[in-house]
């Protein structure tokens, strides 16, 4: 058996970095979120799926008759919040002509998360290429007034706030400071500020009942 080409190789590092990534943001989420989705959530969903698909066999008598089958949804998707469904849900409103599984919703929560993660990264990127060439303070005026990554690090409480200092322990037994960029806090206050937004779903909680009649 040949050794792997480096297609092969590449696309395995990028699997495992993107699995990575979600596990990392899943950690870090619980600072921005509630991380499980409640039973009463999954009924939302459910009342959302109901009047995208209403033909659909399990529709048929309404969702409040569906306790068991929310139950277990709600069991085997136990690490994904609300929010980040419904932007999922979204998706697959566009593109499925039947209700999605337990899996395709999986799925497509990971492709969510992994959305965000990349557009927070590059206006991450973006920002530190003017930083390194012309300082942080410098970067920071010349983003627009209206722009999300101005709006972020105002959150956090200005340029002041994108910098960590930090102390590392030297060979000799010696500090020595040294400063980072604070990504874990852009990254935070980013995703807490996309969380304001709507995310495309009708109101279920207002019009599930309606669905069962």
């Amino acid at each position: 058996m040949g050794a792997p080409d480096d297609a092969c190789i590449i696309g395995e590092r990028r699997s495992n970095g993107l699995e990575r990534m979600l596990t990392e943001r899943r950690a870090e989420r619980r600072g921005v979120c509630d991380d499980e989705m409640t039973k009463t959530e999954m009924t939302e969903l459910f009342a959302a799926m109901s009047l995208v698909w209403p033909q659909a066999e399990m529709f048929r008598n309404g969702v409040s008759k569906l306790g068991p089958i929310i139950a277990l949804w709600t069991a085997c998707l136990e690490d994904v919040d609300f929010w980040t469904a419904q932007k999922a849900l979204v998706k697959l409103c566009r593109s499925c002509k039947f209700p999605p599984t337990i899996a395709e919703l999986k799925e497509q929560t990971d492709a969510v998360e992994a959305e965000i993660y990349a557009e927070i990264r590059w206006a991450c990127d973006m920002f530190r290429l003017s930083e390194r060439l012309n300082g942080v303070d410098k970067a920071y005026e010349e983003l627009s007034p209206d722009g999300m990554t101005r709006k972020v690090i105002d959150a956090m409480g200005g340029p002041a706030a994108l910098l960590i200092t930090r102390k590392m322990l030297r060979g000799d037994g010696t500090e020595q400071e040294y400063t980072e960029f604070n990504f874990g806090g852009f990254r935070r206050t980013y995703e807490q500020m996309l969380r304001r937004n709507g995310t495309g779903l009708p109101a279920a909680r207002e019009r599930w009942a309606l669905t069962d009649g």
